[in-house]
């Protein structure tokens, strides 16, 4: 009696058969090849349609993000490095001084170090504090509580939140009852001014979060900035948000020491206007108050007034010019950017649409089913010889 068995392994010798027949030749044909691959096309169908279904659970479980791009231009000027640097610092060491030299160090944080300070926890963290308007839910809302609670997600995607939000605060719990001092830690940190940043389980994964969906590059001084976010109103805001804040960084980093210079200058030339007000006011009062004596001891007092008042007004108008020049000096030193691309606001979802998640499924899953079948007939004709 027939069986179905003795015929898949009579179909099995014919197989191997035809395999070392296509083999064993000195020039494979192409053509043969593709009719052994096309003998297993169930195979190959199978691992298409595989692929096909975990294609469509993914763009069902996936939540649609918006991406939101801008772009500006980072006009610092380099410091002064090579030769015309190093004479100068020979000719200070002389007592002389170059022209157009400047011994001043000058502050600097280059472009190339943005993508550090944006990706920096604190950076971030501070992100997460500021509120937003979500389009999507109808209110203002501060970006860690609209990642924790207001989200939109999928049904999968729920379930896969839930399931790293379970993990993380097991992994919370552990570390906290292993460590017996983590309070006297957090109560430390607050005690002695906050020399250290302690971070919750939570608020690690909202910033290795938002580290994912931020992308920032620079290319010479242009600076290229995305941010994805699932609202496309708040991924807007998000991206001028983080150039503003790169901006006061930067400002405040290049600009701290003229700053307090000019704080000092100004503080200075308050005292020197209210000394050379006084000294006027007593130079006009003795001489109101003695006009017509001509005695040599008056005629002291007031040569001593008016040195008086002039020393004060020499120091005066010399505060006051170096106050005008380190206001400019300020001014010199403020970094300037240019925007090139202001932050977009996206409307349509930057996730792969369905008919490019489906074209892309059946070629990855007729790839590797095709992978497949070959490793399995050359694995065969290396058995049978």
């Amino acid at each position: 009696m027939f069986s179905p068995k003795g015929a898949q392994l009579k179909k099995l010798r014919r197989m191997n058969k035809q395999v070392k027949d296509v083999f064993a030749q000195d020039q494979v044909k192409v053509a043969e090849v593709i009719q052994l691959l096309y003998q297993s096309k169930k195979l190959i169908i199978q691992f298409t349609v595989g692929f096909l279904i975990l294609g469509i659970i993914y763009h069902i479980s996936v939540t649609k993000e918006y991406e939101s791009v801008s772009a500006k231009l980072s006009e610092i000027e380099d410091s002064e490095l090579g030769g015309m640097g190093q004479l100068s610092g020979l000719a200070g060491l002389a007592g002389m001084s170059l022209p157009g030299s400047s011994n001043k160090f000058e502050a600097t944080f280059p472009p190339e170090l943005y993508p550090q300070l944006v990706y920096s926890k604190p950076f971030l963290k501070s992100l997460l504090e500021e509120e937003f308007y979500f389009q999507n839910i109808g209110k203002r809302v501060t970006l860690k509580e609209y990642l924790l609670r207001e989200r939109p997600r999928s049904f999968l995607g729920k379930i896969k939140d839930w399931v790293f939000e379970t993990l993380r605060n097991l992994t919370a719990r552990k570390s906290m009852a292993g460590d017996s001092n983590f309070q006297t830690i957090i109560e430390s940190e607050t005690q002695f001014g906050k020399d250290f940043q302690v971070l919750t389980q939570q608020e690690e994964g909202l910033i290795g979060f938002l580290q994912r969906k931020i992308k920032i590059e620079n290319e010479g001084k242009v600076i290229n900035l995305s941010v994805k976010l699932s609202d496309p109103l708040a991924s807007a805001e998000l991206n001028s948000l983080i150039f503003h804040k790169i901006i006061d960084f930067v400002t405040n980093y290049r600009t701290e020491k003229q700053r307090i210079n000019l704080g000092f200058i100004e503080q200075r030339a308050t005292e020197a206007e209210e000394n050379f007000v006084k000294a006027q006011v007593r130079l006009a009062s003795f001489r109101d108050s003695n006009q017509g004596l001509i005695s040599q001891q008056a005629r002291s007092r007031e040569e001593q007034l008016q040195a008086e008042y002039s020393m004060a007004f020499n120091i005066y108008n010399g505060l006051r010019q170096e106050l005008e020049s380190a206001r400019l000096q300020l001014k010199n030193n403020t970094p300037i950017f240019t925007t090139f691309v202001n932050p977009s606001y996206p409307t349509n979802p930057s996730n792969l649409s369905f008919p490019v998640v489906i074209i892309l499924s059946a070629f990855l899953g007729a790839f590797f089913g095709i992978l497949f079948v070959s490793g399995k007939l050359y694995i065969e004709y290396q058995r049978e010889n």
